[in-house]
C-alpha cells in the first residue's frame, strides 16, 4: 500500500533489495541533495520465521530503529503506516533480518524523493 494520492506533484519511485544473510543493507539511498519519503513497504520472507528491522541513519554502523516486523515462514506483509521522512542530510533507510539464508527476505520500498 502506498500513499501517493497525498503527494500528487511527486514522482513515485520503488527500490528493491534481496537479503542473503543477516547483514544491514541500504533499502533507500537518496540522490545527492534529496531526502526520501517512504510511503510503503512490501516484505516477503522465503525463509524460516523471523524478524526484519528497519533503520534510519547516515551509516549502517549506528542507525536508529524505526520499526521491526515479525514474519512467519514463507509469508509476506505490507504494513500500513504514515510517511517516514528521511529529513536529515545523508539519511539512508536500512534493513536487517534476524536470520536469512540465500534469498531469504525480499523488500520493496515505495515512496518519492524531495529536496532538503
Amino acid at each position: 500500500m502506498s500513499n501517493y494520492y497525498f503527494y500528487p506533484d511527486k514522482t513515485p519511485e520503488w527500490r528493491y533489495q534481496r537479503f542473503d544473510a543477516t547483514t544491514t543493507l541500504a533499502l533507500w539511498t537518496p540522490r545527492t541533495g534529496n531526502k526520501f519519503v517512504l510511503t510503503g513497504l512490501h516484505i516477503t520472507n522465503n525463509a524460516a520465521a523471523g524478524t526484519f528491522a528497519i533503520f534510519l541513519g547516515t551509516t549502517d554502523a549506528g542507525p536508529n530503529k524505526v520499526a521491526q516486523f515479525t514474519l512467519a515462514a514463507s509469508s509476506s506483509i505490507a504494513p500500513v503506516f504514515g510517511p517516514i521522512d528521511g529529513s536529515g542530510a545523508n539519511y539512508i533507510l536500512y534493513g536487517r533480518p534476524a536470520s536469512s539464508p540465500t534469498s531469504g527476505f525480499h523488500v520493496t520500498s515505495t515512496g518519492f524523493e524531495d529536496t532538503l
